[in-house]
């Protein structure tokens, strides 16, 4: 089984390549581009579309690292108050009840 994951994930990784390749060669004319912190200069439109495509989608992991550990932070403080209950309730458990 682990043979035909790493076959499938060879596959996909030539196939991402090729579409890469293709879409650079496709995609080789020049723009003129000016950036606000950076000096004007021409650019390869697929240079610009993968680096925009790069630069959002870490960006996107960034925010959703920040969000996962906040919730990993709630859990962390939710399992401690459920461990204070659970302790508080085991000791009303061992009370005798006087009538």
């Amino acid at each position: 089984m682990a043979v035909v994951k790493k076959i499938i994930y060879v596959v996909i990784f030539l196939v991402v390549l090729v579409y890469g390749a293709l879409f650079v060669t496709q995609n080789s004319q020049s723009i003129a581009l000016n950036p606000v912190l950076l000096p004007a200069a021409e650019y390869s439109l697929s240079t610009v579309v993968i680096l925009a495509f790069s630069i959002g989608g870490l960006l996107g992991m960034l925010f959703s690292l920040s969000m996962y550990l906040k919730s990993k932070g709630q859990t962390v403080q939710l399992s401690l108050k459920l461990r204070s209950a659970e302790k508080e309730l085991s000791k009303f458990r061992t009370v005798v009840v006087k009538d």
